[in-house]
């Protein structure tokens, strides 16, 4: 090419509102960068002129972009935003950050010299976008499992007490299955309003709108539909539990430990499964330990445990799994964790290997904790304008 048209591709270097390389194709090196350029990856100028052109990209990649370039020495344009490993292309700032980029390049002439002019697109707000869709994308998916098994197991709860109706002569005792067929069709009615709340947090239409949640209800609610759910199980609030207070969180928490308490039967092959839940009350925050008496849980498998990759859409379970426990209860400005069960802290019926049927010294048990903010305790919490 002429050196007008170099000069015409210098120009467009310093209008592109995109960082640019000449970079020389005989030596590798790059000859000028525009001001983008510099703003981008934090370096002077002086700093990337005459250095070799992989030196902006991560080193442990070197040889692919190597390759990359050399394979584009004799094509008239270029495009990448992919290495051949897959792996996205990436430049690193002056302070070691990488920066998700794709380049579009073109072969020119300068100063009798052959070049590629290369115009390095930011991909950061892509890539990011596309990251958030896929998180949206996988927690819907965990949200829909969610509400199916909650719907399921109501239904499964409304369907045995509807089956004992006609079988119930005593006018008091068909009122109390009314009663419990009533509270779970509610129950079925509700979920469809959380969901709904939950998709709006979860797509960013809206921030958790988070209120104060009395536990004493909540707790024994969800103690006494495990009970129905799991006749064979031995489930309850610890009698001297502190109860009396509440927590900074939405409806959601109700499913918070729902999928706790069900995890904690489901996963104990006792004879009586043994579930037992405990309230911590401090001074800006509540823990809450959900107590069991099953096999425990090897401490490699705690730290990963509240992963995604551990819930498995296909797999047996409390429904939206532990993730989603630990991502509702993050939400809630909360943490939770997992550890192993002091019997002298935590004891339960089973303990003596007497009181509780199938239940012995094979049982560790393991603890479950949820701490969250007080919602009385004037810590912050974002409780909304109720």
């Amino acid at each position: 090419m002429t050196e007008e048209v170099g000069d015409t591709y210098r120009a467009l270097a310093d209008a592109s509102p995109d960082p640019t390389f000449f970079v020389n194709l005989e030596t590798g090196l790059i000859t000028d960068v525009n001001d983008r350029t510099t703003d981008l990856l934090g370096y002077d100028r002086s700093d990337l002129v005459g250095s070799p052109v992989t030196e902006v990209h991560p080193s442990e990649d070197t040889e692919q972009y190597r390759a990359l370039f050399e394979a584009s020495t004799g094509e008239e344009t270029f495009r990448f935003e992919e290495l051949p490993d897959g792996t996205r292309a990436k430049l690193v700032t002056e302070s070691g950050e990488t920066v998700p980029a794709s380049v579009h390049a073109r072969r020119v002439t300068l100063d009798g010299v052959p070049h590629m002019f290369s115009i390095v697109r930011d991909q950061s707000s892509h890539v990011a976008a596309h990251d958030r869709l896929e998180r949206q994308r996988e927690e819907l998916a965990v949200l829909n499992r969610l509400i199916r098994h909650d719907i399921r197991n109501d239904m499964a709860v409304i369907l045995g007490w509807a089956d004992r109706l006609p079988e119930a002569d005593d006018p008091n005792e068909r009122a109390e299955i009314v009663d419990r067929i009533r509270t779970h069709g509610d129950h079925v009615v509700s979920l469809t309003d959380l969901a709904r709340e939950y998709v709006d947090v979860i797509t960013g239409e809206t921030d958790p709108d988070l209120e104060p949640v009395p536990l004493e209800p909540l707790l024994r609610d969800e103690a006494a539909s495990a009970r129905q759910t799991y006749p064979e199980a031995d489930v309850a609030v610890y009698p001297d539990a502190t109860t009396d207070v509440s927590v900074a969180a939405s409806p959601l928490l109700e499913s918070v430990f729902r999928n706790l308490v069900v995890n904690a039967v489901q996963h104990n092959d006792a004879g009586t499964p043994c579930v037992r839940l405990a309230v911590a009350v401090a001074d800006d925050t509540v823990k809450v330990r959900i107590v069991d008496d099953g096999p425990g849980i090897p401490d490699d498998r705690k730290t990963e445990l509240f992963g995604q990759g551990e819930m498995g859409m296909d797999s047996d379970g409390s429904g939206i799994g532990l993730y989603l426990v630990d991502r509702l209860v993050t939400q809630f400005g909360g943490r939770v964790s997992v550890g192993d069960r002091d019997p002298e802290a935590f004891p339960l019926p089973g303990d003596d290997g007497k009181s509780a049927e199938g239940a012995s010294s094979d049982h560790p048990g393991s603890v479950f904790v949820v701490e969250l903010d007080r919602a009385d305790a004037g810590n912050g919490a974002d409780l909304g304008d109720d």
